[in-house]
């Protein structure tokens, strides 16, 4: 799971992301803990005056959310949804999730809305700040040695399994 945040982290991370932390210390990406314990991702920029924010939820794709705002001392993120599954499939569903700072931790609560108002899903999780990622590296300085041949063509013959699964 892990490999795939970092992966995550390293495929959206912008030039120059964590310059705007002095006008607004939400604007930075985040590693979150959400609930369930799965792992999650935010990143927030500002781009043209506006706060811009995307998504990693416990897998799949980064996804835009629908807004994100700072409103007294929280940062206030929305996203609205259509549910895929149960006796809510097909209807947008409001979530709403609020968080605050202190340094580079972050306390979230997230909170669902059925169309009709009505509230579910309350949970509260974690997030903490990544740290920035180092230069890229020239890949016109690589040398690479010679090739390894892994396959003869034929069988597997010089291959061994990492477990032996003749004994469960």
């Amino acid at each position: 799971m892990n490999t795939v945040l970092c992966a995550v982290i390293v495929l959206t991370s912008t030039a120059g992301g964590l310059s705007a932390y002095a006008d607004n210390p939400y604007i930075g990406q985040w590693a979150l803990t959400i609930p369930g314990g799965g792992p999650g991702w935010l990143g927030v920029e500002e781009a043209d005056g506006q706060l811009q924010a995307s998504i990693l939820w416990g897998g799949g794709s980064v996804k835009p959310v629908t807004s994100a705002k700072v409103e007294g001392d929280r940062l206030v993120i929305t996203r609205v949804q259509v549910e895929r599954r149960g006796t809510a499939k097909g209807k947008r569903i409001t979530e709403t999730i609020m968080a605050t700072l202190s340094g580079d931790n972050m306390k979230l609560v997230t909170v669902k809305a059925r169309p009709d108002g009505s509230e579910f899903g309350r949970a509260e999780f974690t997030g903490r700040r990544t740290p920035p990622l180092p230069p890229r590296p020239d890949l016109s300085k690589v040398r690479f040695g010679e090739p390894i041949t892994l396959f003869n063509g034929k069988d597997l013959s010089g291959w061994q399994p990492l477990k032996d699964r003749s004994r469960n």
